[in-house]
């Protein structure tokens, strides 16, 4: 019986996005890399794939970081910028559920 790849946890290597971001950008090396299935018919992405090379359940997570690390080029921001304002929303998300129901009267 096959063993399903570890899930990948926590942030992404440096070296991890570089190569995500080679093989969504350079067919032929996805090709070479992945395999025939690592693009669709119509030529675009399997991001399915790409998430099974990473070990990820669902192809949305690898498909986000490759927007995020699109963004972050076009923004110019760093790594620590981006951290910091994950961080910030973490924070904002975890204060906002703990927050007690208002009342009404």
């Amino acid at each position: 019986m096959k063993r399903k790849p570890k899930r990948m946890r926590g942030s992404w290597t440096p070296e991890a996005k570089l190569e995500l971001v080679k093989l969504v950008e350079d067919d032929r090396l996805r090709e070479r890399t992945v395999g025939r299935g690592g693009t669709n018919a119509d030529g675009s992405v399997n991001w399915l794939s790409l998430a099974k090379r990473y070990g990820f359940l669902t192809p949305a997570t690898v498909q986000k970081c490759y927007e995020d690390i699109k963004k972050k080029e076009d923004d110019g921001e760093d790594d620590e910028q981006v951290e910091r304002r994950r961080d910030n929303r973490r924070l904002v998300r975890s204060d906002h559920k703990r927050s007690p129901p208002r009342r009404m009267n």
